[in-house]
């Protein structure tokens, strides 16, 4: 824009005080928020899997079952799962 115009201030308040700039820089503005609150509620989703996720991976069965633990066992760690 330098160079261009010969009072960069004044094109400023030009374009800033447009409507079609107003109703842009809004639609724009509520596009970025609803964006992110989906992405809030997608992250919260995943939170309540991350413990499921977990014991997916760290639980092992055959050291499980060396430790002579029985089924009641092994309902309470899926109920606390939940």
């Amino acid at each position: 824009m330098q160079g261009l115009i010969s009072d960069p201030p004044q094109f400023r308040e030009i374009v800033e005080g447009s409507e079609p700039y107003a109703i842009s820089k809004e639609a724009i503005t509520v596009r970025i928020g609803s964006d992110f609150e989906a992405l809030a509620k997608q992250a919260e989703k995943i939170k309540s899997c991350r413990s499921v996720h977990t014991f997916a991976n760290e639980f092992v069965f055959e050291e499980w079952k060396a430790q002579n633990n029985d089924v009641e066992l092994i309902k309470k760690m899926l109920q606390n799962l939940s």
